[in-house]
């Protein structure tokens, strides 16, 4: 009697645990799925806003400077033509040449800059639905149940890029090629500060001889910066 007992227990034990490894599996399905699909709208997003600086550049060279209207060309050609790993750098460099246009040439108000201001403004839409969805992938493929056993598989999440800024460095910047995979990505802040801190504890660099005038520029896999941190200020984040 007491054998059948246990018997049964260990069915509906079983039984649970299959159950909730399938809703698992389910749910992780979907979040990775979501990912794919966050990742391309903002891929599809950062087309656009390069497409509509360049329409910005062609409808507005009355107003800009020759040299000016060249750089936002390439610019944005570049970005429209790159792929693979050098697309982070490419859309870096159309932010970058967005905000120095603003600056430049703040009382622009013809409608193809009202269309690369909605373009910039869905960027950052779709930049937040994408950390928004990886942060839940990671944040349940990082339960220790998941891990233990293995329900993600091999697939492999997005990774961010801590790109070294200093002044004196060949380009102004030492770019991170590997990247680092984060459980969380509410992580990503606390990462950046204790990376930071271990540079300036440990490495002793001739080319850096103060490390508080570096900076990190951190960045997903689409090219955004998500994140930008001074080492000089990673001193006075509590530990």
């Amino acid at each position: 009697m007491l054998s059948v007992a246990w018997l049964i227990v260990a069915v509906v034990l079983t039984v649970l645990l299959t159950a909730w490894v399938i809703f698992t599996l389910t749910r992780l399905d979907r979040l990775h799925a979501r990912v794919d699909a966050a990742q391309a709208a903002l891929d599809a997003q950062l087309v656009r806003r390069a497409a509509a600086l360049l329409h910005v550049v062609e409808v507005a060279t009355a107003s800009l400077q020759r040299t000016e209207a060249d750089r936002f060309e390439a610019v944005a050609t570049v970005a429209l033509a790159t792929v693979g790993f050098d697309r982070e750098a490419a859309e870096n460099e159309v932010g970058h040449a967005i905000t120095d246009l603003a600056e430049r040439h703040p009382d622009t108000r013809d409608p193809e800059a009202g269309e690369l201001h909605e373009a910039c403004v869905r960027v950052n839409i779709a930049r937040r639905f994408y950390n928004d969805a990886v942060r839940d992938t990671r944040h349940l493929r990082g339960r220790r149940m998941p891990r233990i056993l293995h329900l993600a598989g091999h697939r492999e999440m997005p990774r961010y890029f801590l790109h070294l800024r200093y002044s004196d460095l060949e380009d102004g910047v030492a770019r991170d090629e590997e990247g680092d995979e984060l459980e969380d990505a509410t992580m990503l802040g606390q990462h950046v500060v204790d990376t930071a801190r271990d540079l300036m504890r440990g490495a002793r660099l001739h080319a850096i001889p103060d490390w508080r005038q570096c900076s990190f520029e951190v960045t997903d896999e689409s090219g955004m910066v998500v994140l930008t941190l001074p080492f000089a200020d990673a001193v006075k984040y509590p530990k």
